[in-house]
């Protein structure tokens, strides 16, 4: 049996697979409904109280790092390219770079039309995230008026972001995120003692109905229903939590805890495949192109982890 750590390693893990397989096949919503807010959840489940410098400086070196690193190989690229092929997608990808956006598609009335720098929004919105969270509950430490406060700050954060502006760095969609940074605080606190049963069982049928009826995009903090959304996100990853606990119950898998462990690394190699379009230019059926990006996602992340530089700018695990 894996330990509580390595369990949701794995899950981790399981995830990162299903967010490069939703951006590379058609799944509709069904894993964009839960694998985005998992990563949420789960980071909430390790939250711990730290003073604000000590949480800046650490998200600096873990998110904000890989950032710049995976920015700066796109810009790289493009550079290469504009210099030998002409062209001038460098100064395109400079403005998506210091912006951050996560989404072609805001429907913001400032700033809407900013591209997207791809997959790597992410790490600045869970960078904003944790910095509302934990000065949220430097002065608030009682459950019930920090929920209010973290539900009033998300969906406003989603309001702001679909009616009137799109902020750079992805500030918004990690405001939005408080709501699943929370749920995972709680998890922690309340999973040990106490047992879901059917509330469980209720949120995994919203989940199903978010999954087939709704649609949601955390990048854009758009949430066709956001109550149910949110709930059925829960209830999404509460779901795969518990397939992948019955799998490591059975049988430990280290595969999947490096997956885990490695996750923000992988998903910093998918970005940057994404953006300077190598797989793209190869001729083959869906699947194989899949199979070629997992490929390629795992592989960087493993050459990387041989080289000093690039295993800590990544934070890459053995």
């Amino acid at each position: 049996m894996a330990s509580r750590n390595e369990l949701i390693d794995c899950v981790k893990g399981v995830a990162i697979l299903l967010v490069v397989i939703g951006h590379m096949c058609d799944t509709g919503n069904f894993l964009f409904s839960f694998h985005m807010p998992l990563f949420f959840i789960f980071s909430g489940y390790f939250f711990k109280l730290k003073e604000l410098k000590r949480v800046v400086t650490d998200g600096f070196k873990r998110l904000i790092y890989p950032y710049v690193f995976t920015s700066l190989m796109i810009l790289l690229f493009w550079l290469t390219f504009d210099i030998f092929r002409g062209g001038n997608e460098f100064s395109r990808y400079l403005i998506l770079v210091l912006w951050g956006s996560g989404s072609n598609s805001h429907t913001s009335i400032y700033f809407s039309d900013i591209q997207s720098i791809g997959a790597i929004w992410f790490l600045w919105a869970l960078f904003w995230c944790k910095i509302a969270y934990n000065e949220i509950s430097r002065y608030i430490s009682n459950r019930l008026p920090q929920f209010i406060l973290v539900l009033v700050i998300s969906i406003g954060a989603v309001l702001l972001d679909r009616y009137y502006v799109n902020l750079p760095f992805a500030i918004l969609p990690g405001l939005s995120a408080l709501i699943f940074y929370w749920v995972g605080v709680q998890f922690r606190k309340y999973n040990e003692s106490i047992r879901l049963g059917k509330l469980e069982l209720l949120l995994v049928c919203i989940w199903i109905a978010v999954a087939i009826f709704s649609s949601m995009s955390m990048a854009r903090c758009y949430y066709k229903c956001w109550p149910i959304d949110v709930l059925g996100a829960v209830g999404g990853t509460m779901l795969l939590y518990r397939i992948v606990k019955l799998i490591c119950d059975w049988k430990r898998i280290p595969f999947l805890v490096w997956l885990g462990n490695n996750s923000l690394a992988i998903l910093c190699f998918h970005c940057l495949e994404f953006k300077i379009q190598l797989l793209s230019r190869i001729n083959c059926p869906s699947y194989l192109m899949l199979v070629a990006e997992l490929a390629f996602c795992i592989g960087m992340t493993m050459l990387s982890g041989m080289f000093p530089l690039t295993r800590t700018i990544l934070g890459i695990r053995k």
